[in-house]
């Protein structure tokens, strides 16, 4: 019996049924409601019933207010749950297009800064467990990378600090954003770390279309305060045949989650906070903007898929790439050098028909599954002593065995229905899940359920975004 099956047996009582899960109404009441500024995003999510059942349909939200730069390079339209970005990389080059977008920014949310600038720093004391922090050490990492970004992407966000920062420069925690924080923030996945994910892919039999179902769920550092909560972005670059959507947040250009007009998704899941391995930041790319790289040059999902495994030993940490389009669904296991010189993976293209894990049970064929471990046999292993990954998968599996067929409202029903509160047992929605993406392959619209400043909710409403 392998290190993984008896691990399952030992946690197999912990598994809960999503037909039988216990549920109760949450309320929420934000702690600093009468200190919110204007610019703030309107709570909308709210709990709902035991026996709650979604639409196929997303809620379509209307428009506040619109902002825009000068040179109408950028058009920001914010709605009760988000902030609708559209940066027009047909008419400006990539400095002016950073420029614009800080400009409009300050615009739409004048007090960003009060915002995103403790958020940060929660980042780099995790990054550095808690010490001393060495801000040397860190402006060499955020250094090493900008210098191996693509030049367009490195004018883009040089610009973008430059005026976001107003010239302020340094490392301090004073409620101003500088332009090496800036820049830090554009990189906290790549730099600094910290997120969970899951994701799941339906297809073929499975779906009552016959067409995919791609399910994202996004476990970010909410912020102490919900701070990220206040900032959900959905950003449209129009850049021709490049043209893509990313489902982020304010004035973060890399991805996180993102969709071209191909329809060519990919979304990042971390694997383990660190390799375990000594990194050198020298000469390493940004995954998060190889990425952004894939989805600009490629048009089906493998071809993207294959460039991120590929390009992985040149990366920053070890991760998985939910990637997907209308017929296909692929996991890149990237795997950073420094892994594979000490034999601890290997970069793979893990497929619906690869091995998994001895110990692993996935019982549907026309379903995938990515959780925050590699998966294909033979690889490194985060499911052995991380009872979290392996709970989840198998949640995920019995979600997709517990129907013959899934519509967008039957998968919204039964992704969200444990209780987010319930803080005894490893749930799929938890409590720092702070975007669920949903796209819906038959009708290409992409529905979000967004983690507002109250915190997370049981059955957020979805909202649809528009079409990819």
């Amino acid at each position: 019996m392998s290190k993984i099956e008896k691990v399952c047996l030992a946690l197999l009582f912990m598994v809960i049924t999503f037909t039988n899960c216990a549920r109760k109404e949450t309320a929420y009441k934000n702690q600093n409601e009468k200190n919110e500024q204007s610019s703030m995003l309107i709570p909308v999510a709210t709990s709902k019933s035991e026996d709650y059942e979604y639409k196929n349909e997303g809620i379509v939200q209307k428009v506040i207010a619109s902002f825009s730069s000068d040179d109408g390079l950028c058009l920001i339209k914010k709605f009760p749950s988000y902030y609708d970005v559209t940066l027009d990389y047909e008419k400006g080059s990539p400095s002016q297009i950073g420029t614009a977008y800080a400009e409009c920014l300050y615009k739409v949310f004048p007090n960003f800064a009060e915002y995103t600038e403790p958020y940060l720093y929660e980042n780099i004391n995790f990054a550095f467990s808690g010490l001393e922090i060495n801000f040397t050490e860190l402006q060499n990492r955020i250094e090493n990378l900008i210098k191996e970004l693509p030049a367009d992407y490195r004018d883009e966000i040089q610009a973008f600090a430059l005026v976001l920062s107003q010239g302020v420069h340094g490392y301090e925690k004073d409620g101003v954003l500088s332009y090496e924080e800036v820049l830090a923030y554009q990189l906290v996945a790549d730099a600094l770390r910290g997120t969970a994910c899951s994701g799941l892919s339906l297809w073929g039999d499975k779906t009552e279309s016959g067409k995919p179902l791609t399910l994202r769920l996004l476990e970010w550092n909410l912020g102490s305060e919900c701070q990220m909560g206040a900032i959900n972005a959905v950003v449209h670059q129009k850049k021709g045949k490049e043209s893509l959507t990313s489902i982020s947040f304010l004035g973060m250009h890399g991805i996180v989650s993102a969709i071209n007009d191909d329809g060519i998704f990919a979304a990042i899941l971390d694997v383990g906070s660190w390799t375990k391995d000594p990194i050198s930041f020298e000469g390493k790319k940004a995954y998060t903007y190889e990425i952004r790289n894939a989805l600009e040059k490629y048009t089906v999902a493998y071809d993207a898929a294959d460039y991120l495994v590929r390009t992985s030993p040149e990366f920053t940490y070890c991760h998985n790439v939910l990637v997907t389009d209308g017929s296909s669904t692929f996991c890149c296991e990237d795997v950073v050098q420094e892994a594979m010189d000490n034999d601890r993976a290997y970069p793979e293209l893990r497929t619906p028909e690869s091995h998994i894990f001895s110990g692993l049970n996935w019982n549907d064929k026309n379903s995938f599954c990515v959780v925050n471990s590699f998966t294909t046999e033979g690889n490194q292993d985060y499911f052995t002593n991380y009872q979290n990954n392996i709970i989840r998968f198998a949640k995920y599996n019995a979600l997709v065995m517990s129907r013959e067929k899934f519509s967008p409202g039957t998968l919204k029903t039964a992704i969200t229905a444990e209780d987010v509160q319930n803080s005894k047992i490893n749930r799929i929605h938890s409590q720092n899940t702070i975007q669920i993406i949903l796209v819906d392959y038959e009708t290409k619209h992409i529905q979000v359920a967004f983690t507002g400043t109250d915190g997370v909710q049981n059955r957020p409403e979805f909202i649809d975004i528009g079409t990819y």
